[in-house]
């Protein structure tokens, strides 16, 4: 009757035994992108243009990195778009108040745009099966929560604007961004 109750120091040890295998091959993976980031640091670009980066690698690049107005800045804004109305907003989109202010205009304030794509883009790979199935914790701990609070902050890019409540129409006013002022010359 005893062989057919699992022996919980046996199953500890076998769990313990998994998770080390498991830690040696993730070791393994970490040396072993590693030595490409170091190899791909030491070897010059070939060729590319910082407004001109390579189709294949496009798609792994911020916003940032796109000419404002230019065709790939629309194409993954559009994408972008649908992501943060089909996923992002019905699944973590708290009610917007005083405190948490949102924009339904988020697209056309800079710092939004800015801060969505780069969460997106690591929900791309937090979110793909080669990250494990605490991929999307790390995602929601790591990325998602320190994204929404500066977004949705009293003081930050939404803070101009409001929602329709109570029978008052919503407001859209961007905020002006700091002054800069040239370095001077030496």
């Amino acid at each position: 009757m005893t062989d057919l109750v699992p022996d919980p120091i046996e199953q500890l040890r076998n769990d313990l035994e998994d998770a080390l295998a498991r830690i040696r091959r993730l070791e393994k993976q970490l040396a072993e992108l590693h030595d490409q980031v170091n190899e791909l640091a030491a070897s010059p670009a070939a060729g590319l243009e910082p407004d001109e980066p390579e189709a294949e690698n496009a798609e792994q690049l911020n916003l940032i990195y796109y000419s404002e107005g230019s065709e790939e800045y629309a194409r993954e804004l559009r994408a972008l778009g649908a992501w943060v109305r089909d996923v992002l907003i019905p699944y973590y989109g708290r009610e917007p108040s005083s405190t948490r202010p949102w924009c339904p205009r988020w697209w056309a304030h800079p710092e939004a745009v800015t801060r969505l794509h780069s969460l997106w883009l690591a929900w791309q790979e937090l979110t793909d099966p080669a990250a494990g199935r605490l991929g999307l914790k790390t995602w929601e701990r790591d990325y998602l929560d320190p994204t929404m609070r500066e977004l949705r902050a009293p003081d930050g890019p939404f803070s101009a604007c409001s929602q329709a409540m109570h029978g008052h129409e919503a407001q859209h006013r961007l905020l002006d961004p700091p002054q800069v002022e040239d370095v001077p010359p030496p």
